[in-house]
């Protein structure tokens, strides 16, 4: 009689980080409530100004925007796999991979500890997770952009350093750097932010 060889599994160390994130940025949504106001001009421009409609007037370009950023709205999971690799996941389908290597910086977006987005830069993709409803985080626990931020900060010794913009640096934009790109960044500093390769 055989005694089968034991096999030993390598337990792999795995962080996840799940939440409802949008590709609308504020600019995004700023943009969408232009339309929206466009869009209730067109009617109101048809219908005429009747008292009764008067009173819902004010109401439909609010209505509009949230509609379609509820519609956008999307499950997204990030997987830190042996702190080492980065997974993204969009409705539990993988969408990126890449390594911790390649991470350029981390871009947040926000204001006090309220963060908005998060950006993450690869050297060979970007990929955007915004919060358009983290103003209600209150009411609403779908996120846990905070946590991801600060874990992927002081796990992988992310430096902060200035958000350079054609304007000059941001108040609102904090860059979290990866130490071994310094190079990069000299670029991305000379080009106000346009460029980091």
């Amino acid at each position: 009689m055989t005694v089968p060889k034991e096999t030993t599994k390598i337990q792999e160390k795995r962080k996840e980080f799940s939440f409802y994130a949008s590709p609308l940025s504020i600019i995004h949504i700023l943009g969408l409530l232009v339309f929206s106001y466009l869009i209730d001009y067109i009617i109101n421009s048809f219908l005429g100004t009747s008292h009764r409609y008067f009173r819902y007037e004010s109401a439909i370009p609010y209505i509009i925007c949230g509609l379609i950023i509820v519609c956008l709205l999307r499950k997204k999971r990030v997987e830190i796999v042996d702190n080492h690799t980065i997974n993204f996941y969009t409705r539990g389908k993988l969408k990126y991979t890449n390594t911790i290597d390649n991470l350029l910086y981390i871009r947040c977006a926000g204001q006090g500890k309220i963060t908005s987005s998060i950006v993450f830069v690869f050297s060979d993709k970007r990929i955007r997770l915004c919060m358009p409803l983290v103003m209600f985080s209150q009411y609403f626990k779908l996120y846990e952009l905070e946590k991801l931020s600060g874990y992927l900060r002081t796990q992988f010794k992310l430096k902060q350093r200035e958000h350079r913009t054609i304007f000059g640096v941001s108040k609102y934009v904090f860059t979290y750097w990866n130490p071994e790109k310094d190079e990069n960044y000299k670029i991305y500093s000379e080009s106000k932010g346009r460029h980091v390769c």
